[in-house]
């Protein structure tokens, strides 16, 4: 086999849910093409040049300080560690390819869209295939995939909606040459003839075979859409316009026209969609009925305009690290109850609580702490909100503030509150 070098390297650019699981697959399928789930391994060592959007144990400023104090003085500046970087990737990709008899490596991580500037920069030799989908049908795919009507989670996706669009329009017009732009909706009308632009590209050979790509063995990857790739075998145009469908829902149809009204028309068209056409779309797709969104998606929309101003962009690092904020407090917050230190743990719920304040398990878990201290009356107003918010009513809380309730209530028989709120449950 020949040196690897980054002429051996792709990368797949794309929002999360626009198709890059079955674009993977189908490549991955190609004599020449080696690729492994998720590799995620660029976000470290780049990261680590910037001074916000990550956490560590350490201080981050610091350093980014130190390293930045370190390049000064190394004779090749900063362009020393991008080769370090560069090199010390090139020997991980190829260490794997090497259990091929493949010539090239795929490496599909929708998460590089925060890093495009970097990337372009440690491998300016890549080949880069920008994997574009209609974004309303990407905000309709992670409410039914990851969501599921608990609304509180599209937190965790703030990101992948509100700053990648951006991103990747930006990396669309700042990468020069080795480039190619995959529309989701032009694969699944026509795959074959798509996937051997793709080919062309990559100078290889096209095998109308890897289109079906259900045809080979191929192992479960841990990330990646592992429900309908499974269950089909090649791309179909009955996926196209699938999504569709569920804007029927009221809160989808409002949720997608915010979106739409988010993104703008000047986005859309950096991105190869027209506003007026998706707008038209909705308009004829809008239910007869109305309805208010719950407050977790209120909150969403009416943070979102933030993430579109350049004088904030600095700051939103810090903005787009809430979620993993929030999972570090509740869990706190859980563990320090489950060893009866109430008190403890009502305090980082409460800081869970500002992060994110839709959530209903940290209210459910305040709704615990205040009984077990004998706060009677907070614990009512807790377990109210946490129920308030749980639309999707997940039986295992419920069923736990019941018991809770129902024992507390034979303590102390009189407490009204109490007896009105288990007539709810």
């Amino acid at each position: 086999m020949a040196a690897f070098c980054q002429k051996n390297l792709i990368f797949l650019i794309s929002q999360p849910r626009a198709g890059s699981t079955l674009t993977q697959r189908i490549l991955g399928s190609h004599r020449e093409i080696y690729t492994v789930s998720e590799p995620w391994i660029m976000l470290h060592p780049l990261y680590a040049l910037r001074e916000n959007g990550y956490q560590a144990e350490y201080s981050v400023q610091n350093s980014k300080k130190a390293l930045d104090s370190f390049l000064e003085l190394h004779p090749e500046g900063e362009d020393a560690y991008f080769q370090a970087v560069r090199q010390m990737s090139l020997n991980l990709y190829e260490g794997l390819l090497r259990q091929s008899d493949k010539k090239f490596f795929l490496d599909k991580t929708p998460r590089y869209y925060y890093i495009l500037p970097e990337l372009y920069r440690t491998f300016p030799d890549a080949k880069y295939i920008f994997l574009i989908r209609n974004p309303l049908a990407i905000l309709v795919s992670i409410f039914n995939t990851f969501v599921q009507e608990h609304w509180w989670k599209i937190q965790y996706y703030q990101d992948d909606l509100l700053k990648a669009p951006d991103l990747i329009a930006q990396g669309l017009l700042n990468f020069q040459g080795n480039i190619l732009v995959l529309r989701y909706e032009s694969l699944l009308s026509n795959p074959s003839a798509e996937i051997e632009k793709v080919c062309c590209f990559l100078n290889l050979s096209f095998e109308p075979e890897i289109v079906s790509y259900g045809n080979y063995d191929s192992e479960k990857w841990q990330f990646g859409d592992q429900s309908l790739i499974q269950c089909q075998t090649k791309p179909s145009s009955d996926n196209l316009d699938r999504w569709q469908q569920d804007l029927h829902n009221p809160i989808t149809w409002q949720s997608a026209n915010n979106y739409l009204e988010f993104l703008g028309q000047d986005l859309l068209t950096g991105l190869g969609y027209s506003y007026t056409e998706l707008k038209g779309m909705l308009e004829r797709l809008k239910p007869e009925s109305e309805v208010m969104l719950p407050p977790a998606l209120q909150e969403f929309f009416s943070s979102a305009s933030m993430f579109l101003e350049k004088s904030l962009q600095p700051f939103l690092g810090v903005v787009g690290s809430t979620a993993q904020l929030f999972d570090t407090y509740l869990n706190l917050g859980r563990v320090l109850l489950e060893q009866d230190r109430f008190e403890q743990a009502l305090k980082y719920l409460q800081i869970a609580l500002q992060v994110a304040p839709s959530v209903p398990e940290a209210h459910y878990l305040m709704g615990k702490g205040f009984l077990r201290l004998g706060k009677l009356d907070q614990a009512v107003s807790a377990y109210q909100k946490a129920i308030q918010l749980d639309a999707g009513n997940q039986r295992s809380h419920l069923d736990a503030a019941k018991l809770a309730l129902q024992q507390a209530l034979q303590l102390n028989p009189d407490h009204q509150a109490i007896a009105e709120l288990l007539e709810t449950i």
